[in-house]
């Protein structure tokens, strides 16, 4: 049989599309390899976009965390020559001499730097035990007192029958008062926390010629000088008889309160109680004190600074060259007493 061979014609029909396919490979691996990774870019993307959105969110919380943390802080005072700056923390609001404990305002105070009155008194009065305390930066005071009551009136009768009382006490007492005396109780002894004996600054007078505790001193014959004369060694009749409503405890003419000389006299003079003494100081500033002298000659003045509301500390002015004592009023702020010097 004879054998048919392709002829030229069709060889080189064949080696062109040879050449063709061999072409198009190359172009479909070029391009396969070539192509951008759709993939890669989208998840790239996302994830860049996640990054974004992330430290934006962080960036967001960072802001709210700076916001929520940022205190405002008082702007300090402007001061002259004269003056310099007292910069409080506003928790001294509760602490000092001035401080309101009624049943509005409860002590912050369970007894500071206390001594036992027994061990420092003088031998003009007496003290029922050695369990009486009282704050140590009020023992002069009370000796002097009672030392000049002795000089006038040659008689040691006096003593002191309670001063200091803790909350735990005061809790007892409290109790069994009302147990006792269901209706009037609570005119008759503080809630424990809102006792004015809790402050240290407190004592209660008694006389050993007395049968009935308290009874003994009830502010008339002698014992009607300590009503007149207690405001010049800086105590006040905590409860007085006509301020009951204000008060709202029965008169105590045995009851004496430590607020400063300045303030006790300037009371006694005004006829008002500590409550009415702490409203009424909140008009005065430092450019409108209030004013009061001692028989001494003596001069204070005395003004009121609001404690900083957005933040937690207070600061304000004070003259530089004078003697100057801050108390809290244990309500809002801050009484400022300045002691000027001698008049005469």
């Amino acid at each position: 049989m004879e054998k048919k061979y392709f002829d030229a014609e069709t060889k080189e029909q064949f080696r062109v599309m040879l050449i063709i396919l061999t072409v198009v490979c190359v172009i479909f691996t070029a391009v396969y390899y070539l192509r951008p990774d759709t993939d890669v870019a989208a998840d790239s993307s996302v994830d860049k976009a996640s990054t974004s959105s992330t430290a934006g969110d962080k960036k967001d919380n960072l802001s709210k965390n700076e916001s929520s943390a940022a205190v405002k802080v008082q702007p300090p005072p402007k001061l002259d020559g004269t003056q310099r700056a007292v910069k409080l923390d506003n928790s001294e609001v509760h602490k000092g001499n001035l401080i309101l404990v009624n049943k509005d305002y409860p002590s912050d105070i369970n007894g500071e730097d206390l001594v036992s009155l027994f061990e420092f008194k003088s031998s003009a009065y007496g003290v029922s035990d050695a369990n009486v305390l009282i704050n140590r930066s009020i023992v002069d005071a009370t000796n002097r007192m009672f030392d000049d009551y002795y000089d006038i009136y040659g008689t040691n009768d006096i003593f002191v029958a309670c001063a200091f009382r803790s909350y735990e006490t005061q809790d007892e007492l409290y109790r069994a008062e009302l147990e006792n005396n269901p209706e009037t109780g609570t005119e008759l002894v503080a809630p424990p926390g809102y006792s004015d004996h809790q402050t240290g600054l407190v004592f209660d007078l008694d006389r050993l010629s007395s049968d009935i505790a308290g009874i003994g001193f009830d502010g008339t014959g002698d014992t009607r000088w300590f009503l007149d004369n207690c405001a010049n060694y800086g105590f006040i009749v905590r409860y007085p008889e006509d301020k009951v409503n204000i008060t709202k405890y029965e008169y105590e003419p045995w009851h004496y309160r430590y607020v400063g000389v300045p303030h006790a006299l300037y009371m006694y003079e005004n006829n008002l109680c500590l409550e009415e003494y702490i409203e009424k100081i909140k008009n005065n500033t430092k450019d409108n004190p209030l004013v009061v002298s001692s028989a001494e000659g003596e001069t204070w003045s005395m003004w009121y600074e609001k404690a900083y509301d957005e933040g937690d500390v207070t600061q304000f002015a004070v003259p530089k060259d004078c003697e100057c004592e801050i108390s809290g009023n244990n309500v809002d702020g801050f009484i400022v007493t300045v002691k000027s010097g001698n008049t005469e």
